[in-house]
């Protein structure tokens, strides 16, 4: 049986397309690095938010390094994700990574407060769409939106990214 030359249409639901949950782009073929394939990748709800124009990109920045903070936390990973060997004496205990992304996550916390810290972590940590979160919150979304943009834009301001406009 001969492979069809036809470009496969589906990426998916059109409504994870048309959500903006997940983009179609073009990346290199696994099995042939010299070649280009159309597949679809899942985005995150904060990038989403920056194509419609919600975030801006020093925000969307925040979000990003919120999450791979929240990642640090986790477990120990060097910036190319290799895992870390602990030495025998330090096994049982936390990186120095982990203690630093625990640090830094707590200054976050302290500065958005108790309400930002529960929506960054659905949004950004755990991907729940807006809608979910609302639903969870028994709000609308227009306003659970604008308490998620209000909670980056102080995380962005605490991390420097923005300036404190107050």
């Amino acid at each position: 049986m001969r492979a069809s030359t036809q470009p496969i249409g589906d990426y998916g639901p059109a409504l994870r397309i048309k959500r903006g949950d997940v983009a179609v782009v073009d990346a290199p073929d696994p099995g042939a690095p010299n070649r280009t394939i159309r597949r679809a990748m899942h985005t995150p709800p904060y990038v989403a938010l920056q194509r419609k124009g919600r975030l801006s990109s020093e925000e969307r920045e925040a979000c990003d390094r919120y999450a791979i903070t929240c990642e640090a936390e986790l477990g120990a990973k060097s910036q190319d994700g290799i895992a870390i060997a602990s030495p025998p004496w330090a096994r049982g205990h936390p990186a120095m990574s982990q203690v630093q992304a625990s640090a830094s996550l707590r200054n976050a916390h302290q500065a958005v407060g108790i309400s930002g810290t529960i929506l960054l972590r659905l949004f950004v940590r755990d991907c729940l769409p807006v809608a979910e979160i609302a639903r969870r919150r028994a709000e609308r979304e227009e306003i659970t939106l604008g308490r998620i943009a209000s909670a980056i834009r102080r995380l962005a301001e605490h991390w420097g990214m923005v300036d404190n406009e107050c």
